[in-house]
């Protein structure tokens, strides 16, 4: 690859993205998972262990997607048997969206490999490059969100 200053930042994010997105599809391949699915899985996962209960409406806001999107998605791993509706005790028209023993039995696993891929990104940053480059990730990521519907 060239010196980045010779590069443009969107290529570089694009291949980033690229690399990664390659990763973890086939990270996910053993586990009959998508990206999109995965992603819907670890936030239930992750609510659940903060005894938070999750909507499919909720999970749409988080993630944003559609509904339709997100019922496609829910749809699949409730057809894989990772993930159950549950409809709200106090509100009927509410299911929640609760993980299986099965989704939470891959849970640890998941964990571990997408900590290893991290590690592999930075494995040549000392700490405080890590965390600039973290800084510096969330910052143009608001940069960019702030200044969606503002095309002057």
């Amino acid at each position: 690859m060239e010196k980045t200053g010779k590069k443009k930042f969107g290529f570089l994010i694009k291949c980033l993205y690229g690399a990664h997105r390659e990763y973890v599809d086939n990270l996910l391949k053993q586990y009959d998972l998508t990206m999109a699915q995965f992603s819907v899985l670890i936030e239930v996962l992750k609510a659940e262990d903060h005894n938070i209960e999750l909507s499919q409406r909720d999970l749409e806001r988080k993630l944003q997607v559609s509904n339709p999107t997100m019922t496609g998605i829910v749809n699949r791993l409730e057809g894989k048997g990772l993930v159950q509706r549950v409809f709200c005790s106090s509100d009927k028209r509410i299911r929640h969206i609760h993980s299986t023993p099965k989704a939470r039995a891959m849970d640890e696993k998941l964990k571990k490999m997408f900590e290893q891929f991290d590690r592999y990104m930075v494995a040549d940053f000392t700490k405080q490059e890590e965390e600039q480059f973290l800084t510096y990730l969330e910052r143009a990521y608001h940069n960019i969100k702030n200044k969606e519907g503002n095309h002057d």
